[in-house]
């Protein structure tokens, strides 16, 4: 439950860059920026959650893998 915020992230990242590839040649090719921008970003949002600082999914991943007392 923990890790399918950054997993969702990932995979819409994923899916971003997989449009931006097949993009050149079409009608939206005009409009690449917007699909490359919320690939960054939804690597980044990605990225960010795993960081296992603060009160973040990564630390509570963290947590779970090592098994810490709460």
């Amino acid at each position: 439950m923990v890790a399918a915020g950054p997993l969702a992230s990932l995979a819409s990242a994923l899916l971003a860059l997989a449009v931006l590839l097949s993009i050149p040649g079409t009608a939206w090719q005009q409009d690449w920026f917007l699909v490359a921008l919320y690939g960054f970003l939804a690597f980044d949002y990605a990225f960010i959650s795993l960081v296992p600082a603060g009160y973040t999914d990564g630390n509570m991943l963290f947590h779970l893998i090592r098994w810490t007392p709460p």
